[in-house]
Formats: C-alpha cells, structure tokens, sequence
C-alpha cells in the first residue's frame, strides 16, 4: 500500500515538474520573442545625433514633455508656436507628453542619469513591446502556444510592424497601438471570464483604457468601434440581451469621463470638431438600441421569437442614421478629420499617400496576399456556406484595396472608388446577415469577429493613408497565422504521412510542421518572402531629422546666437525642430492647427509677387526672423505652389533642375531632368579667359530661339544678365564652385520668377526689410539662410492675416 502511495507521488511531482519546465519554456519562448522585436528596433540607434528623432513629430511630442516636465502641466495655450494666437491645447489630447515626462521622473528616482530625451527616444519599442507581449499572452490563452508564436514572431519581424515602432521615431503610434490592442484583449478577455468579479474587473480595465485613449489620439475611435462592432455580433446573434450591465459599466467608464476630462470632447473645432459625435455617441446609441430591445422583449411577448429580426432592424436603422450624420457634415470632413481630408494642405504630407500593391509588397513581402487567402479560408473554415458568401465581397474589397492601381489604370480612380465603398457597404452587411442567421457559434468565435473588424477598418484607413498600415499588422499577422496553422493541419492529414503520423506524436508534427511553413514564408527571396527586408527597414526606413546636415548645423546656430524671444517663419515643417533644436518661437509648424494660415505663408511668401503683402503678413504674426532653405524651395515646389494658390485657376508650377549633359568648348548645354514645355535646351556660353557668362539662350521645340534672364552664383559673388525680365521665358539659377566650374542650375518658370520667394533667395535681390545674418555655406546638397526682418514704418498689422477659418477663433479676432 505504501509502495502504490509512494509511487502516485512520484508521478505526481514528476507530472508538476513537467508542468513547471513547460511553463518557464512558454515564458522563455515568448521572452526571446519580446526580446528580438526590441533588438530590431534599436539598430538605427547608433546613427542618430544627439538631440535628433527621425520623425517630425516627434520633435513636437518632446517639446510638450519637456514642458511637463518643468512645469508639471501644459499650459492652456502654447504660446511658443502659432503666434501671435498660440496653440489652443484644450482641443489636443496631450496624455503621450504627460506619459514621456512623468516615466522620466520615475525612472530618475533609480537611474539619475536618464535624460528625458532618452525616454522619449525609447519610447515607441518599449510601447511596441507591451502590447505585443499582452496579444501575446492572450492569444496564447484563447489559441495555445504556437498560435500566439506565430503571430509574435511575424509582429516582431515583419517590416511594416517595424516601421513605425523603431526607436527614435518616438511618435505616439506605438502607445496608441499598445492601448488599442490592450483596450480590445482585455474587453474580450471580460467576455470570456465566467466569474463576475473577473469580468467586472476586465471591464473596468478595457473602459480605463479606452478613456487614456481617448486622451491620447483623436482617431483612437477606431479602436473603439473593433469593441462595438463586436458587440453588435453578440446583439444579432442572441435571443435575449446578456450581458448589458457589464457593457453599461463599460459605457460609464469612458464616456462620462472623457467629456468632462477634455474641452474637445464638449466644444472641439478643427480635428476635434466631431471628437463629441465619433468617439462617444456610438456605444451611447448601441446601449440605447440594446435597452430598447429588452424593454419591447419584456413588455411585448410576441417579438421574443423575432428577436434577432428586431436586432436587425434596430441595428440597420442606427447604421442608416450614422450615414446620414456622416453624409450631411462630410463637408466639415477637410479640415476636421484627417483619415477624409481632401485639402492641399493634408493631401501634401507624405504619411497620408495613398497604397498600393508595391507599398504593402514592400513593408510585408507577400504576407499581405498570405494574410487575405488566410482571412477567407477562415471565414469559410469558420461558418461555412455563410462564409463563402462573404468571400465575394472580400474579394471586390482586397482588389479595390491592396491592387487599386491596377482597377485605377482600367476605370480610373473615382469609379474604383465607388467599388470600394460598394465593397465596403456590401461586406457589413453581409457580415450583419450571417449574424442574424448564424445559428451555430464556433469556438473563439468573438476573437475572430474582432480580428475581422480590425482588418478591415484599418485596412480601409491603410487605403488612402500610408501612416494607418502600422495598425493594420495585427491582423495580418493573425491571419497568416490562421493560414499556417490550416495549412500545417492539412498536410499533417494527407495519407502519405500516415506512417509518419505513426511515429511522430500529432502536436509535435503539427507545431513542427508550422515552425517550417512560417521559416519558409519570411527567408523566401523578396518579394515572396520579408525577412531580407526586416534590418533594413529598422535601419534606413527612418532616418535623422533634419536629414540635411545644413539644416542641422542651422538650428545649432540658432540655438547658441539667438534669443529665445525671436520667431522664427519657416516651412511649417520646421516648426517644432525649432521649438526644440533652435529654441525659439514659430508662427506654423507641423501640427497644422490652423491650415488656413500654412496657406496664407505660402501664399504670400512663395505665390505672392508683393514684399509689402509679405511683410503685413509676418508683421501681423509678429515675425521677427526669416528662414528659407534651397533644398525646400526647389524640392516642394510643386506642393508648395498648391498650398499657396489663390483659387483653383492659379497655375502651379515647379522649380526644375538643369543637368549639364554637353560641353563644348566655351557652351554648356543644359537639359531639364523632367519634360517642360518653355524649352528643349539652355545654351549657356562661357567667357574663355575669366569663364563668366556672356549670355543664355533657350532652344524651344520648333527651333525658335530665346535669350533667358540668369544669376550666375560664384561662391559668395553673383552676377545676373542685363536683362532680368523672365515674365514670359522665366529664368535660370546657376551655381559655380570658386574656380567657376559648373555645379548646378534650376530653371525658374515664368508664374514664378518675380515671386517674393524667388527673388529673395534664388536671384538673391537685396531688400532693405530683410537683412541676412545667416548664411550656409553651398556643400552642394542645400543652402540655409535667416534674415533678420526690419519693419519699415508704413507696414502696419492685419486682422485678414489672422482669419482661420474657424468660426470659435475669428469671432474673437480683434483689428491690429
């Protein structure tokens, strides 16, 4: 009897041994995981000067955390920036800058000699790891292990999930990412939770992070709407409402809060003008439609056998409802909401591009494909019949979407368009049919409902803005997962491996067959496979900002000789770079808070032909400083004509560079590097003895020959034609080392050769107001210069400069 006692016990503490070394390789598994994602992340660290980011707003987020830091709060209105009114930081959602700073003060009680540059620069990683590590842990308890591995090791690697979470990028995607998936997992996790206590507790833990979301990110809605589309599917596929008071608890965590804790959410204008109507009416009006439904259900008999016909219909009418609000207020939509923004000002930043195949064959090889194949056999997997149906709208999704370039080069844009959205439309609703019809629930059944949602509402952001494909990596990661693990059971079941099967127990073939599938996947040759493409994008998809070294050395200048009273007018995109790294004060930046006065900069400055108009406008924003560079001027040229037309009748032009393909003896001849109607060719002719220019001739298509206006630039001396009048031919720039030998040259169309821009830096004409106190010098890449701006005394202020277009700010306008 003792020997049988004994014998039970050894195997139980055999079987809890076990156990114990299979939970600490769990753990150790997903810490190699967590592990390796931050390594990747940390490469372009070594490349990166002090004090630099490598993203533009990031310089903004550290300003604010710098202020937090010295003050312990933002103040209520930025007075650094958008002068002569500031920056109104009651309509921003400030929560990242509280986050970087108070982080910095803690860690200092241990490690006094962390900076809080540093913590800024770490930041996004550390972000990226936290909510990788908690999708991660609940994957594994809703999936098991090798599910939740494969999808942490495509999201550690995949270039596209690397993007926008490398350290010094120090954005707030990466926060926003992680409070998005924890606010998701952990409303999931409430749904799973059996005991009350657990699933209030979840609960309360998806509200609070919906609210710190909610602070955080205007768009952190979309998050939101993952949640309630979820809901929904429990609404539509139940006979009786269970579960309302827990979403009640979940509806009372934010909504109340966020109203009363941010001004934006009570009176926003600009991007947080329908903050009230997007983020808080929506789970208002599904707890209202879903209380409805009880109180009919209980007072009216007959409708308890249709209740899912009256989810429906109520769900339907809400949904008709919202597209109208959309429809009516879509006007609003320019300005206001940046994900529907159709202005030049939003359409010229770069990280709002629209897609295409070759961008997401870039950021994920052909993952992407793999994740849209996993997707369908899911839902056909899944709910069967109702899920073939499914796929046909998919389908019309996934080419619209992810290959719009090609159905655009076949119909054109706006008819794709009108796909796209029938493809969206169509794909709801049959998602909401399969719902009210479903009568059978697979197991995880809400987790995949949310994996859908968040494919595709991201993905459908994704489609005409680069910057949301981060968000999208999820999802594609979890349905290449779905893929492999299907794919892996497959081959695992086909006859000729019976004999295998025989000697390998099935876990193990299973997992072993997966590990291979997703090796094989990420070291094919690009593009079929990524991980060639994983380093470098940690290392070069985001470099220094300033990327020009002038730039840089400029801001170093600015820092040590000017006072931190000066403002500075620049390209908006400069704005925060010399909020930090220069010191002082700017009238626009990158926020673009007020895209009426980016306009008016450009439209005065870079349009406008009148110093007088220039001056009355820095005047009014109490300028006192100038800082134009060549790299700008000439690169945006195109965007920035945009920005700055008057009407649509304006003519945009752009600044094109000359290459001197020919020379003979004393002729240069100079062709456009990009096809121009005013000229085939420009005829340069060089003096032989001190090799100035006689003169510049243009050669046009049908052999008509004219003289064109110059300026010659020799170092630091300048020379220019006789005759300066490019009214009609427009003009050329030449720039020449101190031996005169040719270096560059641009040729200036005839819209623009007399703008304000153009003749004080380019053509280089002196004006009394603007005295130069900063000059680069050429290191062929950029010029910079800062003039010191001297008012004279018949430039008086504007109260037109100021007009914003916001009716809460013009109102309290007041003339100059």
């Amino acid at each position: 009897m003792m020997k049988n006692q004994l014998a039970t016990e050894r195997k139980t503490d055999f079987s809890r041994q076990m156990t114990h070394i299979a939970k600490l390789l769990k753990l150790t598994l997903f810490c190699t995981i967590l592990f390796v994602a931050f390594w990747i992340r940390i490469q372009s660290m070594d490349t990166l000067p002090e004090g630099h980011f490598t993203g533009i707003d990031a310089y903004f987020y550290y300003w604010q955390a710098q202020i937090v830091s010295e003050n312990g709060t933002l103040p209520a209105r930025d007075m650094s920036r958008w002068l002569p009114l500031g920056r109104d930081l009651g309509q921003t959602l400030n929560v990242y800058a509280y986050v970087i700073a108070y982080t910095h003060k803690n860690i200092n009680v241990l490690f006094g000699n962390v900076s809080l540059y540093q913590v800024s620069l770490y930041a996004p990683p550390v972000c990226f790891l936290l909510g990788l590590g908690a999708l991660c842990l609940f994957l594994y308890h809703t999936y098991g292990t090798l599910f939740a591995s494969l999808v942490g090791v495509l999201l550690a690697t995949l270039p596209g999930a690397i993007d926008r979470s490398t350290a010094g990028f120090s954005d707030r995607d990466s926060w926003c990412l992680m409070l998005g998936i924890l606010a998701v997992v952990t409303y999931l996790l409430s749904l799973q939770a059996d005991r009350p206590r657990i699933r209030y507790l979840w609960t309360l833990a998806s509200g609070f992070t919906v609210f710190v979301g909610g602070l955080s990110w205007e768009g952190f809605g979309v998050f939101l709407s993952i949640i309630l589309f979820v809901e929904i599917w429990r609404f539509l596929t139940s006979e009786t409402e269970k579960g309302l008071g827990n979403y009640l608890l979940w509806v009372l965590t934010f909504v109340p809060t966020l109203y009363l804790a941010s001004p934006a959410y009570r009176s926003g204008y600009g991007f947080a003008e329908h903050l009230f109507a997007f983020v808080l009416v929506p789970p208002v009006l599904l707890l209202g439609i879903r209380t409805l439904r009880q109180l009919l259900l209980t007072k009216t008999g007959k409708l308890r056998p249709h209740a899912r016909t009256l989810a429906l219909g109520l769900t339907l009418v809400t949904v008709a409802l919202a597209t109208a609000y959309v429809l009516i207020q879509r006007n609003t939509f320019a300005e206001t909401t940046v994900p529907l923004s159709q202005n030049v000002v939003m359409q010229s930043i770069g990280e709002l591009t629209d897609t295409d195949s070759q961008y997401w064959m870039i950021l994920y090889g052909y993952i992407f494909v793999l994740s849209i194949i996993g997707f369908m056999i899911s839902v056909i997997h899944r709910w069967g019949n109702y899920g073939t149906i499914l796929v046909i709208s998919l389908t019309l999704f996934t080419l619209t979407t992810f290959f719009r370039e090609s159905l655009e080069r076949l119909w054109g844009a706006q008819n794709n368009n009108i796909l796209f959205f029938i493809a969206i439309v169509v794909t709801i609703i049959t998602l909401m049919i399969i719902a009210w019809k479903l009568d059978f629930h697979p197991k995880n059944e809400l987790t995949f409902v949310a994996a859908i949602s968040w494919f595709l509402i991201w993905t459908s952001l994704s489609r005409d803005a680069e910057r949301y494909s981060c968000f999208s990596s999820p999802a594609i990661a979890f349905f290449t997962a779905e893929l492999i693990q299907f794919c892996s059971v497959k081959l695992c079941s086909m006859k000729r491996g019976k004999k295998l099967r025989l000697q390998i127990p099935q876990p193990i073939l299973k997992t072993s067959t997966s590990i291979a599938i997703l090796a094989l996947l990420m070291w094919l040759p690009f593009p079929y496979g990524y991980a060639g493409n994983t380093l470098p994008a940690a290392k070069h998809l985001r470099q220094s900002v300033p990327r020009q070294s002038t730039v840089s050395k400029t801001f170093q200048w600015v820092k040590a000789q000017l006072p931190t009273t000066v403002v500075v007018a620049a390209d908006w995109i400069y704005g925060s770079q010399l909020n930090v790294l220069g010191g002082v004060k700017t009238i626009t930046d990158q926020d673009t808070f007020i895209q009426h006065w980016i306009h008016l900069y450009y439209r005065y400055l870079f349009c406008g032909e009148s110093e007088k108009e220039a001056l009355e406008f820095l005047k009014t924003h109490g300028a006192t400083h100038l800082m134009l560079t060549e790299f700008d001027i000439v690169r945006d040229s195109p965007i920035y004509s945009v920005i700055g037309s008057h009407q649509k009748q304006d003519e945009p032009f752009e600044i094109i560079e000359l290459l001197n393909r020919i020379r003979e003896k004393e002729n240069i001849f100079l062709l456009p590097t990009k096809a121009t109607p005013f000229f085939n060719n420009i005829q340069i002719n060089i003096h032989p003895e001190n090799k100035t220019i006689i003169f510049a001739i243009a050669t046009h298509t049908n052999g008509a020959v004219k003289d064109v206006p110059y300026v010659a630039v020799y170092g630091k001396k300048r020379s220019v034609s006789n005759n300066q009048d490019g009214s009609k031919t427009g003009g050329i720039i030449l720039y020449f080392d101190e031996h005169h030998n040719f270096q560059k040259c641009y040729y200036v169309p005839p819209v623009a050769w007399d703008n304000f821009v153009i003749r004080l830096f380019l053509r280089g004409i002196p004006s009394d107001a603007f005295h130069p106190v900063y000059e680069a010098q050429k290191t062929g890449e950029t010029d910079v210069k800062i003039w010191k701006i001297h008012y004279p005394p018949d430039i008086q202020t504007d109260v037109k400069y100021l007009k914003t277009g916001f009716p809460e700010i013009d109102k309290n306008l007041l003339p100059q």
